[in-house]
């Protein structure tokens, strides 16, 4: 029983969270007018709810998608157990011109500590297709 008391109380103790950050995931480096980039910010390990907003940024609108993804994992290895969550935050950013623009360094506020992200430069082009879409639809009587 001492035994079993021990084993919980250690696995109670033991729980270690990874470290905390935040960080912006933006694939594209390059776009085209009119059509949205999808810009996540991720909030990892952080314990209070985040609500990002994001300032303006020249040659682009700004919109939030509703809603956050959220995941979390623990794991027990050789008796220690480690855990980590994330809170993703989705914007669109659509570029309203062409051009080469920077996304500057952007600031959040979580958990009472400033996290910074790194500087982007997208390329912004006219579309292929000149911003026309040809569409062609066949159906059955």
């Amino acid at each position: 029983m001492q035994l079993l008391r021990l084993f919980i109380f250690t696995l109670l103790t033991a729980t270690q969270a990874f470290t905390q950050q935040v960080s912006i995931e933006m694939p594209q480096s390059q776009g085209y007018v009119g059509v949205p980039m999808r810009l996540v910010v991720l909030f990892e390990n952080i314990q209070t709810p985040a609500h990002p907003s994001l300032p303006p940024i020249e040659g682009f609108t700004i919109r939030r998608i509703p809603g956050e993804q959220t995941s979390s994992r623990t794991s027990f290895i050789n008796g220690k157990v480690t855990s980590s969550s994330t809170v993703a935050i989705t914007f669109t950013l659509t570029p309203i011109r062409e051009g080469v623009f920077e996304i500057p360094p952007l600031q959040f506020e979580a958990d009472g500590k400033n996290f910074q992200s790194t500087s982007r430069t997208i390329t912004v082009g006219q579309p292929p297709t000149g911003g026309a879409l040809r569409l062609e639809i066949d159906g059955t009587d």
